[in-house]
């Protein structure tokens, strides 16, 4: 025998159909909200950084088509082009040859960029971490 009344039962579908859409509407949100923080990451990294260490200058060109290039300047000059994207807070690069380096970005601002990495063929007596601080080119 059903016990249960009509009214609540309206009241239980009208409850579920609420919890479903709070529900939707709740994930939507987060998914906006995650690629929003990711874009708007991207768009303060587009452009040039630098970083100068003794007698060395870095210079990180990040263009918005996710391309990049890297100059390095001391005795002599070196090129170097790739790709780059984020991905939560891992800043990834991938070269032509395939090769790919993975940083942490520790701080991005419009002025700063501080990434913190791990040498693949570290100097002998140097440490295998690193932490690079750039500065937005004006």
């Amino acid at each position: 025998m059903n016990t249960q009344s009509p009214v609540c039962s309206s009241c239980l579908r009208f409850a579920s159909t609420l919890i479903h859409s709070a529900f939707c509407v709740g994930i939507t949100s987060v998914l906006l909200l995650s690629g929003c923080g990711r874009a708007d990451w991207e768009s303060k990294l587009v452009g040039s950084w630098v970083l100068n260490v003794k007698q060395t200058t870095m210079t990180v060109t990040f263009a918005q088509d996710h391309t990049c290039l890297m100059t390095v300047r001391g005795a002599t000059t070196n090129l170097q082009s790739g790709k780059w994207a984020i991905d939560g807070r891992r800043l990834i690069f991938t070269l032509p040859s395939g090769g790919c380096e993975t940083n942490t970005i520790r701080t991005l601002s419009d002025s700063l960029l501080v990434i913190k990495g791990q040498d693949r063929n570290p100097i002998p007596g140097q440490g295998d971490k690193y932490e690079r601080t750039f500065a937005r080119v004006k």
